[in-house]
């Protein structure tokens, strides 16, 4: 059964400076999501639908908002910064750079605007 739930992972596939932020997505996966650079590129087998993508300036917001500190590991949101994050994506949808509505398939997950 599918869930709606966050994940602080990797959301760039560049050298250097890597972007680590919150997602909400729409999963059957019980694990850590499996990805190869990044959350847009699930290993084989994943089944996961990037629905929207925390900009990194609101993070400090959200966690402050949250009461807890700055995440540093990958791996599922847990409460309160959940319910946080969850509530910013109900309020933002309209701004989300992401096609909803994408079928989600175990090779490709995610549809990034611009790209």
């Amino acid at each position: 059964m599918p869930r709606i739930d966050v994940f602080y992972g990797r959301t760039d596939n560049t050298t250097g400076y890597k972007e680590y932020t919150c997602v909400v997505v729409e999963t059957s996966e019980s694990g850590n999501l499996q990805y190869f650079g990044d959350l847009y590129e699930p290993q084989p087998g994943c089944n996961y639908k990037i629905l929207f993508e925390v900009p990194m300036d609101s993070l400090p917001s959200l966690y402050q908002k949250a009461g807890v500190d700055r995440l540093n590991t990958v791996g599922w949101v847990k409460s309160p910064l959940k319910e946080v994050v969850l509530e910013y994506w109900r309020n933002n949808k309209s701004r989300s750079n992401y096609d909803y509505g994408y079928v989600s398939n175990p090779m490709f997950v995610g549809i990034r605007h611009g790209m």
